[in-house]
């Protein structure tokens, strides 16, 4: 079973929200109830999902799974930013979010180098160099362990041991990271160890690594 197909499965758990219930659920969201707000998002996945189609069927080069992230992260920003009050639906308000993150992406993508087929290894160190410098932390900015602690320390998780942490990090991260946050924190290795299992540098690793844990922070797995 494909990523893609995995994660379809998963999504499908959620409803999407009747107008009155997306009324409800965003007042609470107003009112700063954290439940509410990841109720909002994750009853908006399939919105996601789907808009994201149609993307991924123009852009077949492109990992499918990291245009549906985008999409997702454009969920949470519309989520964070909608008015119930201004009677706007929400799928209306959240397109142009979605619409942003997901242009962005595919032209950061079709803009990195290419270098010949067999330096494939030195290639994948410059894709992922070129991905995660987008979320790379400035100087002065939150490093991996801090990050690390606020989202095993946030409201809904006592430690990274938990089973809803886990169920989370396969639904919101790529494959990719998601491997990545469980060599890291459920089989305890150094960032050399996890770059040697995967194939990847030091530097790779811990810039993946942070750029997984922001997307962990920012649907509401921390404080």
């Amino acid at each position: 079973m494909s990523e893609v197909t995995t994660y379809i499965a998963q999504v499908a758990q959620y409803p999407l929200l009747t107008p009155e219930q997306e009324r409800l659920v965003f007042k609470r969201v107003a009112a700063g109830d954290k439940r509410a707000r990841e109720q909002a998002i994750t009853n908006n996945l399939r919105l996601a999902l789907s808009f994201s189609k149609k993307y991924v069927y123009l852009n077949p080069e492109m990992p499918a799974m990291d245009i549906i992230q985008q999409a997702n992260l454009g969920i949470i920003r519309a989520v964070d930013m909608f008015d119930v009050s201004k009677g706007t639906k929400f799928s209306t308000f959240a397109m142009e979010s979605m619409q942003f993150l997901i242009t962005r992406y595919i032209h950061t993508y079709k803009n990195l180098v290419r270098v010949p087929d067999h330096q494939f290894n030195v290639a994948v160190d410059m894709v992922d160099n070129n991905l995660v410098a987008l979320d790379a932390p400035a100087a002065g900015s939150d490093s991996e362990e801090t990050l690390g602690a606020r989202v095993a320390g946030g409201d809904a998780f006592q430690s990274f041991n938990t089973r809803e942490f886990w169920a989370r990090v396969d639904m919101y991260l790529s494959e990719r990271e998601a491997k990545l946050i469980r060599l890291r924190y459920q089989h305890d290795m150094e960032q050399a160890e996890v770059g040697k299992h995967m194939g990847m540098t030091k530097q790779n690793v811990s810039l993946i690594q942070i750029r997984a844990l922001k997307k962990l922070e920012s649907v509401g797995l921390a404080a």
